[in-house]
Parts: structure tokens; C-alpha cells; sequence
């Protein structure tokens, strides 16, 4: 199937109107049965589901395992001191992109400077003061990641978190989805 070349205003259109597919049981269903019909034109290589997650490490011992039957529940008061934050991004046709790891610390200080290139360049590692998704990192992740692999023209499925769908983002995302 041809697929055609769509206008910066037809793909903020698009991305205002395009349903999230998080969800569970039958909310996630009925996400589902509304976005396929709209959008099963496109070819599954033009779909992108792009989602971050916290990851927590180098907890103490005591407090990341437990034993068979107790809770294994994590203590809150250390809950952000070891925290990095990942973006997973999939196309529909199951090809996985390089992850975007947010690092926790002083963007443009030493460890951004000195550990960084060290680190696997298969992959981008920006540096937010608490390894969150803000504007700045969302940005980072639409031109050092997502521009690099999408070809034509894409839809491009994230959360509702500010920086995803703010005026800003919309606009930025059209242009790199259809440049």
C-alpha cells in the first residue's frame, strides 16, 4: 500500500486525535477496538508506541527481596535515591528502538561530561535533576531517537503527560514524523 505524505497541520491533527492504547481489561479494549479501524491503513512499520517507566537499583539487599509469603514492598524513603527512568518505544510490527535512559543528575556537570561517553552509544542517555520526563528530555528523545528511525510519515502513541501534548510537542512531533 502507497502511503502518502502528510502536512505538519494533518499530523498535529492526527496526534491530538489519536487515542492512547494504555489500559486494562475492558477500558484497554475499547481503546483498542477505536484505534484500529481509524488507523489499520497504516502500515504496522508506521506505528509507534512510545512509553517511560522508573526503574530503581543498588537497593540494599533487605530491602529489594523478601522472602516467600512477606511483602516485598519497597521503602519510600529511598524510593528516589536510586532512580533512573527508561523510554521504551515499539512499532505494531514488534521492532523495538533504542532505549532512552534518563539519568539522575546535573545536566551538562561531570558525570555527564566524564561517565557518559563510556556508556553504550547504541542508546541516548540524557541527565534530568530527578530522572523524569520534562520538555527538555522529551525533546531530546524526538531528535536524538525517534528522528533517527522513523522513515515516512508515522503515528506516534504516548501518554497524556504534559510534555507529550503540549502545543510545543505536537508541532515538534509533526515535524519529525514527516521530515
Amino acid at each position: 500500500m502507497q502511503q502518502r505524505r502528510y502536512t505538519n497541520a494533518e499530523h498535529k491533527a492526527l496526534l491530538k486525535n489519536t487515542p492512547s492504547l494504555q489500559g486494562h481489561g475492558k477500558d484497554g479494549e475499547r481503546k483498542k477496538r477505536r484505534f484500529w479501524p481509524k488507523y489499520e491503513a497504516y502500515d504496522k512499520s508506521l506505528i509507534y508506541y512510545a512509553d517511560e517507566t522508573g526503574v530503581y537499583f543498588d537497593m540494599l539487599l533487605w530491602k529489594a527481596l523478601a522472602e516467600v509469603g512477606k511483602s516485598s514492598k519497597v521503602d519510600t524513603k529511598n524510593k528516589h535515591s536510586e532512580r533512573i527512568s527508561v523510554v521504551l518505544t515499539v512499532r505494531a510490527d514488534g521492532l523495538k528502538l533504542p532505549l532512552l535512559f534518563i539519568i539522575k543528575g546535573q545536566p551538562g556537570g561531570l558525570f555527564e561530561k566524564k561517565e557518559l561517553p563510556t556508556y553504550d552509544p547504541t542508546h541516548v542517555y540524557p541527565v534530568q535533576a530527578n530522572a523524569w520526563m520534562v520538555e527538555r528530555v522529551w525533546n531530546i528523545y524526538l531528535e536524538r531517537l525517534f528522528a533517527h528511525h522513523v522513515e515516512d510519515a508515522s503515528v506516534l502513541l504516548v501518554d497524556n503527560l504534559d510534555c507529550h501534548v503540549s502545543e510545543t510537542s505536537y508541532d515538534k512531533t509533526a515535524r519529525q514524523c514527516s521530515a
